[in-house]
């Protein structure tokens, strides 16, 4: 994944519910940038629309912990 069309193919990934491909090409992307919490917030959307909620926790709390405020990560966070 690179630059704004890699971003906006994972978002349109995510749209469609191609949840598998969205988590794939968020994998490099996040061992790169494993603090980034738009990364990290976009592979919790993928793991909860692949029914796991362990893993859609985990990238949700990292997403938090790198940066605390981030109201998206709250409210996936608070979903599960």
């Amino acid at each position: 994944m690179s630059g704004t069309d890699g971003v906006d193919e994972v978002a349109a990934c995510l749209s469609g519910e191609d949840y598998a491909r969205a988590a794939e090409m968020l994998r490099p992307a996040l061992a790169a940038y494993p603090h980034n919490p738009a990364l990290l917030v976009q592979y919790a959307q993928a793991c909860l629309g692949m029914n796991d909620p362990a893993g859609a926790a985990s990238a949700a709390w990292a997403a938090l912990d790198a940066a605390p405020t981030n109201e998206h990560a709250m409210r996936l966070y608070a979903s599960l």
